[in-house]
């Protein structure tokens, strides 16, 4: 083999001459003192395992089983249907009866069973439903709870000593959630829509409450309520319980009080403003 071709050789890898019957693979071979590069066969990759199907996902925490909505949904109606006139906020008690009343004629109608602790869940939550906020019910009579922030139907965040927390509370449906913001709003003669996306109004209790609906919120409707406090502090909390002042500035804001000077309290969200 001449010069030129064994550098051609060794810029290809390819030998210059053929083997005779070369079916099968070259071996690797030396020439002048340069290797050739041989055609080595390379191993398939095994072929993948097919992996099992992902299991079904749990429902998300407060959800509620198929059986238990479909019930809660034919009660409402027909509640509505029968006792539409007899629907009384005032008497919450006669309403419940009626729940019952119809909630036992649905069991036996489909023979459907269902606990008792479950039962009494469906009862109160048709009431909520009909008389109250849904399942912000709940949450509003729950103590330890300060604010509650809605970001959308299925998710529904709750303050707690300060922090925020994920609840496992959800609403039904955005069409419950609108509802409810309805009726919240309704209790001050305001409605929220299209043309009026955005609504400030306040409960019984005297929480505070801010709706945004589309087109301003982008990912369906949006509530926030502030709960009013139940406990009121007064100067001697400010500053003998909390510790918060003295008792020289609480004698000059009172003064200024009693003067009708002009007041600004500033300060973050939960610091003790109102």
């Amino acid at each position: 083999m001449g010069l030129l071709d064994r550098v051609k050789q060794n810029q290809t890898g390819v030998p210059a001459a053929a083997t005779a019957g070369g079916n099968g693979p070259a071996s690797a071979s030396v020439a002048g003192g340069f290797t050739t590069a041989s055609a080595i066969p390379v191993p398939r990759a095994a072929a993948p395992v097919p992996s099992a199907p992902p299991a079904p996902r749990p429902a998300a925490g407060g959800e509620q089983m198929p059986a238990f909505t479909a019930a809660k949904v034919q009660i409402h109606a027909k509640l509505i249907e029968k006792f539409a006139d007899q629907i009384d906020s005032s008497n919450k008690e006669g309403v419940r009866a009626k729940i019952v009343e119809l909630a036992d004629e649905y069991f036996r109608s489909t023979a459907m069973t269902m606990t008792k602790t479950d039962r009494e869940r469906l009862v109160e939550s048709v009431l909520d439903d009909v008389l109250g906020l849904g399942p912000l019910e709940a949450l509003l009579a729950d103590a330890t709870i300060t604010e509650i922030m809605a970001n959308h139907p299925k998710q529904i965040y709750v303050e707690k000593a300060g922090e925020p927390v994920l609840s496992a509370t959800v609403f039904e449906s955005e069409r419950q959630m609108r509802q409810v913001i309805d009726r919240i709003v309704s209790l001050v003669g305001r409605r929220v829509d299209e043309s009026t996306p955005i609504c400030d109004a306040r409960l019984k209790d005297g929480s505070r409450v801010n709706v945004v609906i589309p087109p301003i919120a982008l990912k369906g409707p949006c509530l926030t309520i502030r709960k009013f406090a139940k406990e009121k502090w007064g100067p001697g909390d400010v500053v003998n319980r909390f510790r918060s002042s003295s008792p020289e500035l609480m004698t000059f804001l009172r003064s200024c009080v009693r003067a009708r000077m002009n007041i600004l309290v500033s300060g973050g969200t939960g610091s003790g403003k109102t």
